[in-house]
C-alpha cells in the first residue's frame, strides 16, 4: 500500500492502522520550520520498520541545514528502505547538510535506488566527499542518481570523487550532475579524479553524466575518456558537455574497448567544434559496431558541409543502429541540403526511428 501525503496533512499518518510499505511526502515551495520539520522526522521514525519505498519532495522548502537534520534522524532509522529519493533542490544547505545526509544513508544498508537532487545548494568539495563516503557504505546499491548542480564546488579537479565509489559493486546505474559549478568560473581543469571513480564501478551499465558550463577543453575531456574506457560491461553512455570551451569530441577510446555499448547519447551545444574535430572523432566513432540508439546535439558549433559529410557517412556504416537523433542546427554549414541527407538515411540504413534537423545557418 502507498501513501501520499501534501503539505501539512502529516496528522493523517498517525491516524493510519493500515500497515503501507511506500510514502510519499511532497512539500514543495513551502516553508518548512522547525516544527514542521520535527514531525516529518517523528513520523518517519514511528513507521520506520515497515517502509520500504520513501519519496521526500522537498523543493524550495528553506530547511538549512538544522531543520533537514530533524528529518534525517527519522530518515536514519529506516533500516528496511530500499527505494529513497530526496529531492532537496534550493534548500540553504551547505556541506554540513552534505555531511549529515551521508551520515544517515550509512546506516541504511538494504538500499537499492537512491535518487538525492541537491540542485542551487552551497555545497562544496568536501561536503561532496562526506556524502558519498556515506553512500559508499550502501553496498547493495544499484542504481544512484546524484544530482549537484549550481552548487559552490570551489575545487578546479575532481580529486574528492577519487575512490569513493569503489565498495559499490552492485552499482549498474550511475548519474552524476555537475552543472555550473561555483568552479566554472575558472574552470575544471582535471576530471581524472571522476573518471577513477567512474573507472572503478566496473559492473555500471549505464551511465549519465551533465559537466554542462565547466570550460571544459579537449584535453580535461581526454582525461575523462581514458577512465571512462575502463568501464567495458558500459551498454550506455550519456553525456552533457554544453556551453564548455572544446573544439572536438576526445572519446575514441571509448568507442574503441567499450564494445558491448548499444546507446550513446551526446549534447556538445554551444562549444567550438568544427569540421577538422568532427573528421576526428569519426575516426574512432566508426568502431562502435554495436550501436543501436543515437541521439548527437551538435547545435550552435563551427562544423561545416565536410564535417556534416563525414559524420554521415560514418553514421550510415554503423549496420546496428535502428534509432537517430541527429541535431545539427546554427553551424557554418553554408545551406547543407537537409532534405537529400534524410533520404540519404532512408535508403541506405536500417534505421526504424529518425529525427535529423540541419536548418537553422549561421
Amino acid at each position: 500500500m502507498r501513501i501520499i501525503i501534501f503539505l501539512f496533512s502529516l496528522k493523517f499518518l498517525k491516524s493510519q492502522e493500515t500497515s503501507y510499505t511506500e510514502l510519499c511526502l511532497a512539500f514543495n515551495y513551502t516553508k518548512i520550520n522547525d516544527e514542521m520539520a520535527k514531525n516529518v522526522g517523528t513520523q518517519l521514525s514511528c513507521h520506520s520498520q515497515q517502509l520500504i519505498k520513501i519519496d521526500l519532495h522537498l523543493r524550495t522548502a528553506y530547511l538549512g541545514d538544522n531543520n533537514l537534520h530533524s528529518i534525517l534522524v527519522g530518515l536514519s532509522k529506516c533500516s528496511l528502505v530500499e527505494d529513497l529519493k530526496l529531492e532537496l533542490i534550493y534548500n540553504r544547505l551547505t556541506s554540513e547538510g552534505a555531511r549529515q545526509i551521508g551520515k544517515a544513508l550509512s546506516q541504511l544498508k538494504n538500499l537499492k535506488i537512491l535518487q538525492i537532487d541537491l540542485d542551487q545548494n552551497e555545497i562544496d568539495e568536501h561536503g561532496i566527499s562526506q556524502l558519498l563516503y556515506g553512500i559508499q557504505e550502501c553496498q547493495q546499491l544499484t542504481e544512484v542518481n546524484l544530482q549537484l548542480n549550481e552548487n559552490k564546488i570551489k575545487s578546479q579537479d575532481t580529486s574528492f570523487f577519487t575512490n569513493q565509489l569503489q565498495k559499490l559493486r552492485n552499482l549498474k546505474t550511475f548519474k552524476l550532475g555537475l552543472k555550473c559549478n561555483y568552479s566554472a568560473l575558472i574552470g575544471l581543469q582535471d576530471l581524472s579524479g571522476l573518471g577513477k571513480a567512474l573507472a572503478q564501478s566496473e559492473n555500471v551499465q549505464f551511465l549519465k553524466l551533465d559537466l554542462s558550463a565547466n570550460k571544459i577543453n579537449n584535453q580535461i575531456l581526454n582525461s575523462l575518456s581514458l577512465e571512462i574506457c575502463k568501464m567495458e560491461n558500459l551498454q550506455s553512455l550519456q553525456i552533457e558537455l554544453n556551453e564548455n570551451q572544446m573544439t572536438e569530441l576526445n572519446l575514441g577510446q571509448v568507442f574503441e574497448r567499450c564494445q558491448n555499448l548499444n546507446q550513446f547519447k551526446i549534447r556538445a551545444i554551444e562549444n567550438q567544434i568544427d569540421s577538422t574535430g568532427i573528421i576526428s572523432f569519426c575516426q574512432s566513432f566508426k568502431k562502435c559496431y554495436s550501436l543501436q540508439i543515437l541521439d548527437f546535439d551538435l547545435s550552435y558549433n563551427q562544423i561545416r558541409n565536410e564535417g556534416i559529410s563525414q559524420l554521415a557517412e560514418t553514421i550510415l556504416d554503423l549496420k546496428n543502429l535502428r534509432t537517430l537523433n541527429l541535431s545539427l542546427e546554427y553551424n557554418f554549414n553554408d545551406q547543407f541540403d537537409e532534405i537529400y541527407l534524410k533520404k540519404l538515411f532512408i535508403k541506405k540504413s536500417q534505421l526504424v526511428k529518425m529525427r535529423i534537423v540541419v536548418f537553422g545557418l549561421v
